[in-house]
């Protein structure tokens, strides 16, 4: 293949990606556990702010019983990178998020991963950081 035609492939992949990060936020803040299924790898790990981890099933379950509400998130600076049925995305952004009884405001910086399945791109980790 040559040079054009693997700039315009990862140019249609980063663009779908875009879409998939964008439903997922929109699906996180309304807590569609359907859409977030559909997303989500079933093997993923959400590494939090706070150095916890969940499961799909762990990190689903406190959305989607509002354990966890999401209020905004906001996506910046963000750097895709396609290798073949893999995109790595770091970026920065903001989010907005209401648990243990208090709403935190913070910046973050993020990893995510995306595998290409049989179902389609997938999100198989995600790790956030807060930016102090």
């Amino acid at each position: 293949m040559d040079t054009k035609n693997v700039v315009e492939l990862q140019s249609a992949v980063i663009e779908e990606i875009r879409k998939i990060e964008a439903a997922r936020a929109k699906a996180t803040i309304s807590a569609d556990i359907p859409a977030l299924d559909g997303i989500l790898s079933d093997d993923l790990t959400w590494i939090h702010a706070s150095g916890n981890s969940d499961t799909k099933s762990q990190w689903m379950k406190k959305v989607e019983s509002k354990i966890v509400k999401y209020l905004a998130i906001t996506f910046d600076e963000v750097k895709y990178r396609v290798f073949n049925e893999t995109v790595i995305i770091n970026g920065k952004g903001s989010t907005s998020v209401f648990h243990h009884s208090a709403v935190d405001n913070f910046n973050m910086s993020f990893t995510a991963v995306y595998v290409k399945m049989d179902a389609g791109w997938k999100i198989v980790t995600m790790q956030v950081t807060k930016i102090l």
